[in-house]
């Protein structure tokens, strides 16, 4: 096995003081030399800096030295030596500012009294004398050597930009090895694609392009990335690919794509759902099982065979990525350790199938929808029902199959609902039934929040994409023609107005609230795969799962100051 490779602390804290020095950022380098008492003592060249010495250029070798950390006795020997010859210089008045003021000097002041006294002579004799100067028989030039060599020992030369070439090599390994998140720009800090501002919440009925399935294929589950820049899709033949969200392309730039070494189950994948960081996807099956997978590789992480008896109809992560929450036709919902592989948690008491199971905005609790017709809230801590929550029913002998449910992050208190029927239900924790959105046609089969949660999405069994406002109830803007066949769920982007919608016989249709985006319409990609899942879940044989700087070039990476790639 490998050795592990040490780094020094005080070897990081150098990088960072390399990089200040480089930007001009001289008092944080100079308070990062004080508060950490590491000395960076590094020069473009010894040989010019010696040079500089040698020639007298004092202004340039005072700059340098001034982020530098030497021993006192060569700061004062240099200190005097520049003395001497502001002395030879007549500069009688620089000289004796520089007396008053320097550091160096005052504890040459302090530690050879004689010495400084001789400087001061030096200055109030009426002319120059280089026997009175150099009383040892020296001369300028061999004590502006002896300066030189005592400071050039304690110094060192690096390239430049250290810091920046070495995150270069670092992502360009992990872009190597397939542990980038996806896209074409990262936020090096946080190893993610870099955060997007949210578009203010629109209507999304605009279509927008489209992916489309062979004849022999057809998605069974979609979802947007994290970073939004890819759809991932599931199918009924159990592969899961993914598309560049703006083309419809398979996105080949994935190397297990361009060689058709796809991510894959031995059935249908009904749910999807990406990590926050989007690194990880996980993949529910119809056979029970559970995947995840390394989504920049296509490697399969961890599974979880046999998670649920019959088919995984949710999944969501926890916010840190380190724990899974799925929901199956077992009438069960379960929490899976992704570090130790075990189920860890258990979520009992509906009576039917677990169509959709999501945490809360907090993290604390967890939220299940039901064929049985509630939607019940978990404690983490417990895994005890806290509270059970039943829409108004449009039937006084059966309950509508809860098939859909989505946790509002701006709305934290508060969850949608979607019954099978014609209305959608805004309800507290609590059981409050805060709103009802109703459609003027149709009966409501899937839904999405807006990234805002001021508009919520829905699909109808009329084939129609309708949208309301959540705060008035009323339709936002006129119905869209989903498909001309069955439409089966739909995704929500995670920050922009851009939706995904997937059928048996429409593959997956991509719809935008701008007007540019119908550039797009018609893009299509053929597929051995398929479509679905996002912040909201559908029980239509599918689930939604939760959702001028100095540069350096390494290996084809460029880095600025900046930190973004």
């Amino acid at each position: 096995m490998a050795s592990a490779i040490e780094v020094e602390s005080a070897d990081v804290v150098r990088l960072v003081m390399q990089f200040l020095k480089e930007q001009g950022l001289g008092r944080s380098l100079s308070a990062l030399q004080e508060e950490t008492d590491v000395a960076l003592n590094t020069v473009d060249s010894i040989e010019g800096f010696v040079a500089d010495v040698a020639s007298g250029r004092w202004d340039a070798v005072l700059q340098q030295t001034a982020t530098l950390k030497l021993a006192p006795e060569k700061l004062m020997a240099l200190y005097e030596q520049i003395v001497r010859e502001l002395a030879e210089l007549r500069e009688l008045a620089t000289a004796r500012e520089l007396m008053r003021s320097a550091v160096a000097l005052r504890l040459l002041k302090q530690t050879a009294p004689a010495r400084f006294a001789h400087l001061e002579l030096l200055l109030k004799a009426p002319a120059f004398d280089v026997r009175d100067a150099y009383p040892d028989g020296s001369n300028k030039e061999r004590k502006r050597a002896d300066v030189a060599a005592m400071l050039a020992e304690d110094l060192s030369v690096v390239p430049p930009g250290r810091l920046l070439t070495l995150l270069g090599q670092a992502v360009k390994w992990q872009r190597h090895t397939g542990r980038l998140p996806l896209g074409s720009r990262l936020d090096v800090f946080r190893n993610a694609p870099p955060a997007r501002k949210e578009e203010d919440d629109l209507p999304t009925t605009l279509s927008a392009g489209a992916v489309s399935f062979g004849s022999d294929s057809r998605p069974t589950s979609v979802a947007f990335s994290a970073d939004g820049a890819h759809v991932i899709t599931g199918s009924h033949d159990g592969f899961v690919e993914v598309w560049d969200a703006e083309t419809g392309a398979l996105d080949t730039r994935l190397a297990y794509q361009s060689s058709d070494e796809l991510m894959m189950h031995e059935d249908s994948v009904l749910c999807l759902a990406t990590s926050d960081d989007g690194a990880v996807l996980a993949t529910g099956c119809k056979d029970g099982g559970i995947k995840v997978w390394d989504l920049a590789a296509g490697t399969c992480l961890r599974r979880f065979p046999g998670a649920h008896v019959g088919g995984v109809s949710s999944l969501s992560f926890t916010r840190d990525g380190t724990q899974l929450l799925s929901a199956g036709s077992d009438s069960v919902a379960r929490i899976h350790g992704l570090r130790s592989g075990k189920t860890i948690k258990e979520f009992r008491g509906h009576a039917s199938f677990v169509h959709v199971a999501a945490f809360a905005v907090d993290g604390g609790q967890v939220v299940t929808g039901s064929a049985d017709g509630t939607a019940r809230v978990w404690s983490m801590a417990t895994s005890d029902c806290v509270a059970t929550l039943t829409p108004p029913q449009s039937s006084a002998t059966a309950s509508a199959p809860i098939i859909a449910l989505a946790v509002l992050r701006r709305r934290s208190d508060e969850v949608l609902l979607l019954p099978r029927g014609p209305s959608v239900f805004l309800m507290t924790f609590a059981g409050a039934v805060v709103r009802e959105i109703r459609s003027p046609g149709g009966t409501m089969t899937a839904m999405a929040p807006s990234p805002r949660s001021a508009l919520v999405h829905v699909l109808t069994d009329d084939r129609q994409l309708r949208c309301f406002d959540l705060e008035s109830g009323e339709e936002a803007s006129a119905a869209a023609a989903a498909s001309e066949g069955d439409v089966l769920g739909l995704a929500q982007h995670p920050r922009r107005n851009r939706i995904a919608t997937f059928g048996s016989a429409c593959g997956v249709r991509l719809w935008s609230a701008r007007a540019a985006a119908a550039a797009h319409h018609g893009a299509s990609a053929s597929s051995a795969g398929a479509a679905t899942a996002a912040a909201a879940a559908t029980a239509t044989g599918a689930a939604a799962a939760a959702p001028s700087d100095f540069v350096s070039t390494a290996g084809g990476v460029t880095i600025t100051s900046g930190d973004t790639l």
